[in-house]
């Protein structure tokens, strides 16, 4: 269940780092993918997910699976992009 307010979601998310991830998210992507098309270190891609998984404004499509983990975003990710796109368009 959501433990924070949408806005305060947004805060969290309106890093460079986390914002270009969650942008790429528009379809299911692991984290090695994203770290290579966006040129950032895998551990913060990773560290990035994780954070987001626990906001539920992303899920893991396979947590059972110990490598090549599918990500994508939820609802709530999708409310998020749409309200950083009105504060900052690109």
């Amino acid at each position: 269940m959501l433990k924070k307010s949408i806005w305060s979601l947004v805060a969290s998310i309106s890093g460079k780092n986390r914002k270009e991830i969650l942008s790429s998210l528009n379809s299911p992507a692991t984290p090695t993918l994203l770290a290579k098309s966006l040129k950032l270190h895998r551990s913060v891609v990773s560290r990035a997910l994780l954070f987001m998984e626990e906001n539920e404004i992303v899920k893991c499509l396979n947590p059972e699976d110990k490598v090549q983990r599918f990500y994508k975003r939820t609802k709530i990710g999708d409310d998020i992009c749409k309200k950083l796109e009105k504060i900052s368009p690109k």
